[in-house]
């Protein structure tokens, strides 16, 4: 009778216990109340109405974004990352073609100034050889 009388104790004792989705319910709806609760106090403690447009805000966001689907964040993200490296790739394009044309104005600047150097040079030797014909001229 004994034993009888404890095996029912420890099945009744059993029988209070809940269930593991009951726990996670309840777990879920306290964590709930919780963060409820602490928005509140939050909103509550601070009278300056730019903080409490700024959580409604971060509220509001952070809403919408536990509501989309992993799937749509996912595509989000790969258009920003295409968007992105797009954008970065034709900065990167338009840097080289800069500095080509930065190049290429440099080479004909350069050539030009060998041009006007070589024009003296030979404006020089031009004189030079006159020079040098009078000169012969008057020995003879």
């Amino acid at each position: 009778m004994i034993e009888y009388f404890s095996t029912e104790t420890q099945r009744q004792q059993l029988s209070n216990i809940p269930s593991l989705n009951q726990l996670l319910s309840t777990a879920a709806f306290s964590i709930n109340e919780q963060q409820k609760t602490d928005k509140q106090l939050m909103l509550s403690e601070c009278d300056d109405p730019l903080v409490h447009q700024l959580f409604r805000y971060t509220e509001s966001v952070s809403n919408e974004l536990e509501s989309k689907p992993i799937t749509e964040k996912m595509d989000h993200w790969y258009l920003d990352l295409k968007k992105n490296l797009m954008t970065e790739f034709d900065k990167l394009r338009l840097q080289f073609l800069e500095e080509a044309q930065q190049g290429a104005l440099r080479e004909k600047q350069a050539q030009a100034k060998e041009y006007v150097r070589l024009n003296q040079d030979i404006k020089t030797m031009r004189e030079m050889l006159i020079h040098y014909e009078n000169k012969i001229d008057q020995k003879d």
